[in-house]
């Protein structure tokens, strides 16, 4: 489960950087 949620920072993250 712990995978998952750290996945899904992860994945918030490099959305973030791609904005940019």
């Amino acid at each position: 489960m712990y995978n998952l949620i750290a996945l899904l920072l992860l994945l918030c993250c490099v959305r973030e950087t791609s904005s940019f």
